[in-house]
């Protein structure tokens, strides 16, 4: 004589047996044969990604500070510098304990408007900014920072003002 089920002990048996079944499955492909292409490389220079920019950073400490920041594409394809504002570049000078002395700005207002840029196959762009250290002397350090939101990059100079 068979019993019948009562309608609540189904739902039970029945949730029980997805959940083991769903477990089995994700044992079997956690478990599973892997392609070639999923296994990690070597770490080393070869597998290493050449960056979409390079960038350096001139100082010229005659009559005050020149900042200029220089981005260029190394890739073989046009390039889109996107800015989430007016503000395409920042720079900043910090003392020899790295307090900021300056940023650029911190004197400015930018639009709140979405920006781009495009860059061709090596081609540079290039962004300047002045201090005025206003007869400090020391060894300072310099900061430029391009404000892209998909290429954010930073660069740093040591300086000497005699």
């Amino acid at each position: 004589m068979k019993y019948p089920l009562h309608p609540a002990a189904r739902i039970v048996f029945n949730s029980r047996f997805l959940v083991c079944l769903l477990c089995a499955g994700a044992f079997a492909l956690a478990c599973g044969p892997r392609s070639p292409t999923t296994a990690a490389s070597p770490p080393g220079p070869a597998s290493a990604p050449r960056p979409a920019l390079a960038t350096s950073l001139d100082v010229g400490v005659r009559d005050g500070v020149a900042l200029v920041l220089h981005v260029t594409n190394t890739t073989d394809q046009k390039l889109e510098l996107r800015f989430p504002s007016g503000q395409m570049h920042d720079f900043a000078i910090l003392d020899a304990q790295g307090r900021e002395l300056w940023r650029a700005s911190a004197e400015r207002m930018y639009t709140q408007s979405l920006q781009t840029t495009l860059l061709d196959p090596g081609e540079t762009a290039s962004y300047r900014d002045r201090w005025d250290p206003k007869g400090r002397t020391g060894t300072f350090t310099a900061v430029a920072t391009l404000t892209s939101d998909n290429h954010r990059l930073e660069k740093r100079v040591e300086f000497t003002l005699p």
